[in-house]
């Protein structure tokens, strides 16, 4: 049987005043039939048995053992026909084999009071049924609403854990590891980097000066690195956080079938396929705002011919070291290389703006690109955030379903 055609008749079913329940010797103990039959008892719906093709040898047995599995289900008072087991007549059964059962049919049919009585009796005991029914509703509510909150508790958690370790990364220096360092040497010219200081910042302006009349070194070696660098600590914290909430939403029966639906219908639970790209977009928007920021800040005499002298693309570059300052996430050489770069590029920025204004734009820059960050980060939550929004109940619903009930039930008496 089609489970489509199952659900038609318990649609039938619910809607009806009385049911005629036919079932044969044979299958009468089926619990498909029962489950109905114990739902039909529970609304307090009518229901009369025929018990069909009964051997005149088994009638008293089987009569007998469905009596008492009705009365078991609440049922015992219920009509109980028998029809029994004989030779058709003209492909029909004879009259008086379903004398009984036609005749309580026919007696019903006519009797307006009698056909009330039915539908009297099935109406209050579908109403009374509902309170019951709607206190389970509400506690399945109430397990679906604590299950959401607990799986919206996960990605909320796993992406802030990874935000915070991505803004932690942006400042600890781990931006500043390894091509970045190599770069930033290779722009300020390796023999001169650990001289002192102002001979450093001399040789650093030298040699973008140079860049600038398209003699030497450039700054763009520099800036692609840095990106780089961004976008690989961006990209490792986007897959941090989707595989985490993906793997402990699958520790969860509720979340492993929200992944199960949501790959039904198309979702992926990973990092997309276009991600990559978007962050590249979104540097790169960040990187030219750090230079248009150069531009915007210095505009004192001073600033402006030191910013020509040095460039706008090397001091944009300059101050992307200085925003990302720090060691804490650097190792073994790396550390005393990153310090005196800090050192080096403040110095050269401070000579341009002064000291309190490079202090602002490094804030400003990493502020910037931490935002972006968070909004690239936060991008990859699509899916589970889509899979949650599917399932959600209403807040409180739980207690609105309570008091209809109750109010139900004062209303009966």
């Amino acid at each position: 049987v089609m489970e489509s055609n199952r659900l038609i008749a318990r649609q039938l079913l619910a809607a009806a005043d009385l049911w005629l329940f036919v079932t044969t010797a044979a299958r009468y103990a089926d619990a498909v039939p029962w489950t109905l039959l114990t739902d039909a008892q529970e609304r307090g719906t009518t229901i009369a048995l025929v018990l069909d093709r009964v051997p005149g040898e088994a009638n008293r047995e089987v009569r007998r053992h469905l009596t008492e599995l009705l009365s078991g289900a609440g049922l015992g008072s219920s009509p109980v026909f028998t029809v029994p087991e004989v030779p058709l007549e003209d492909g029909l059964l004879p009259q008086a084999a379903v004398f009984t059962l036609t005749s309580w049919i026919l007696n019903l049919g006519r009797s307006d009071a009698a056909r009330a009585r039915v539908v009297q009796k099935t109406l209050v005991g579908a109403l009374a049924s509902v309170p019951p029914r709607v206190e389970e509703l509400a506690q399945h509510a109430e397990a679906q609403e604590e299950l959401h909150a607990r799986l919206t508790g996960v990605v909320d958690e796993t992406f802030a854990q990874s935000v915070t370790a991505l803004e932690e990364s942006l400042a600890d220096g781990r931006v500043l590891r390894g091509e970045v360092l190599a770069r930033w040497q290779d722009f300020v010219g390796g023999g001169q980097f650990f001289r002192g200081l102002e001979p450093t910042v001399a040789r650093l302006r030298d040699r973008i000066t140079a860049a600038v009349t398209g003699r030497r070194d450039t700054a763009e070696p520099l800036e692609q690195a840095i990106e780089q660098s961004v976008a690989y600590l961006i990209r490792e914290q986007a897959v941090r956080a989707v595989t985490e909430t993906r793997m402990r939403w699958e520790d969860s029966p509720a979340g492993a079938h929200l992944i199960e639906q949501g790959h039904a219908s198309g979702a992926q639970f990973r990092v997309p396929a276009d991600f990559d790209a978007r962050v590249g977009r979104a540097i790169a928007t960040w990187s030219s705002g750090v230079n248009e920021l150069v531009q915007e800040v210095g505009q004192s005499k001073r600033a402006k011919a030191r910013i020509l002298s040095f460039g706008v693309n090397g001091v944009g570059a300059v101050l992307m070291l200085a925003a990302f300052a720090g060691t804490g996430g650097l190792t073994g050489a790396e550390v005393g290389i990153a310090g005196t770069t800090a050192v080096v590029a403040g110095k050269l920025l401070d000579t341009i703006f002064g000291d309190q204004v490079t202090r602002d734009l490094a804030a400003q820059v990493r502020t910037r690109l931490v935002d972006a960050a968070q909004e690239l980060v936060g991008s990859c939550r699509e899916p589970f955030d889509a899979s949650l929004t599917a399932v959600q109940v209403q807040p409180r619903q739980a207690g609105t379903l309570r008091r209809s009930g109750h109010a139900l039930e004062e209303a009966l008496g």
